[in-house]
């Protein structure tokens, strides 16, 4: 089931194996490189669970404790951005392989509730052009 709302029964879930791919978001692969520290990147079924998630998922109107509460922590590897602070902060989930690029999520909030998730390619080839990026959800105006 989905974040419930105050007063509100919880959501179904969107579509058959959600969960399963809430679970594996998480989910990342050792990178090594001669002589170089070992780094955990996002593994690419993490990369293609986070595509269902955010394409399938309304997130809009969701108050920051409940995606939170939903996706988990947004530092998923060793390659996360810092987040921005404060509780106005968007929320930034990287999906970065290490090798092949990957993508960003951007959940943005204003007044504490989602307005829209934004997506982000992280492969250079796609970013130079207009599919690397794109507004997935937005409130109405």
């Amino acid at each position: 089931m989905g974040p419930e709302k105050a007063g509100q029964p919880a959501r179904p879930d969107p579509y058959l194996g959600f969960r399963d791919d809430l679970a594996l978001l998480h989910e990342t692969v050792a990178i090594r490189a001669p002589g170089a520290p070992e780094i955990r990147a996002s593994s690419s079924r993490a990369l293609l669970a986070a595509g269902r998630v955010f394409r399938g998922f309304g997130f809009v109107g969701l108050r920051r404790e409940a995606v939170l509460s939903l996706l988990g922590d947004p530092r998923l590897s060793d390659l996360s951005p810092p987040q921005p602070t404060g509780p106005e902060g968007n929320l930034l989930y990287r999906f970065d392989t290490g090798y092949s690029g990957g993508a960003q999520y951007t959940v943005v909030f204003s007044r504490d509730r989602v307005t829209r998730v934004e997506y982000s390619s992280l492969s250079a080839s796609l970013a130079a052009n207009s599919a690397g990026s794109e507004v997935l959800q937005s409130a109405k105006p």
